[in-house]
């Protein structure tokens, strides 16, 4: 099985003020259906801690968009897995509208982690245990992210945001959608509605805890691209940084 198929309808608590599917909701829907795909062979996360203390996390998502989903439409999510390196792995998305057409590409990188060790887990140490059943699609010749090089200044600052407890994920850190939504809400409604977004991408870098304070800043780059940096208030360490294009 090189790929994975979930059809579904798009409903109220899918969709932002426009009615149409948000960032954040497809970074939810490509995370359930990698879930339910590596269930399939074992691999979940509740197996995998309860087996191996291992358990799976992202560490970047990349979302292009040609057409957004909007509410009521019937949409199928495919997924698919790449042949693992070392330590990473990538993910495909693919959102088609019910005419097979395309309407949403999507990549997320992929590592295991070591609970107990506290370090990145490499592939090939669990592959006698789940990686042999699965099939990985060895067409796919990578994909190209973002290189962030670049830093913020004072000027920069948009606002800050204090992590609560509906923001903590299971392994008591900010969820990886929370960070989605603290770079979407440095946008106001009147410029979103006014410019469609065509490319997200996250890295997240650091990890951040409840009632840790993210200050975020977001640098114009150029025409309708923004980077966008979320930093620990305490440390100045960045947690995640991003590139918006509209």
């Amino acid at each position: 099985m090189k790929s994975y198929l979930k059809k579904i309808t798009v409903t109220p608590s899918d969709v932002d003020f426009q009615c149409k599917m948000s960032i954040t909701r497809m970074m939810e829907k490509f995370q359930e259906i990698a879930g339910d795909h590596v269930k399939l062979f074992n691999a979940d996360n509740e197996t995998l801690i309860k087996n191996y203390n291992v358990c799976w996390f992202i560490t970047r998502m990349k979302i292009d968009v040609k057409h957004f989903p909007h509410l009521g439409d019937d949409i199928i999510i495919e997924t698919f897995p790449t042949e693992p390196k070392r330590l990473k792995q990538n993910r495909l998305y693919v959102i088609y509208n019910s005419k097979n057409e395309v309407l949403v590409d999507g990549v997320s990188e992929w590592c295991l982690y070591d609970i107990n060790l506290k370090k990145l887990k490499r592939f090939d140490e669990l592959k006698s245990y789940f990686m042999n059943s699965m099939e990985f699609n060895k067409s796919y010749d990578g994909c190209t992210y973002t290189r962030f090089n670049m830093d913020v200044l004072d000027e920069d600052f948009c606002y800050e945001y204090e992590s609560r407890a509906c923001d903590i994920d299971m392994n008591l850190h900010t969820n990886n959608v929370s960070y989605g939504r603290m770079i979407m809400n440095s946008f106001n409604c009147d410029y979103l509605s006014k410019n469609k977004l065509k490319s997200f991408e996250i890295k997240f870098i650091n990890q951040s805890f409840e009632s840790d304070v993210i200050r975020i800043f977001k640098k114009y780059i150029d025409k309708d691209s923004f980077y966008i940096v979320g930093k620990s208030k305490e440390s100045d360490n960045k947690i995640f940084e991003s590139m918006v294009k509209f």
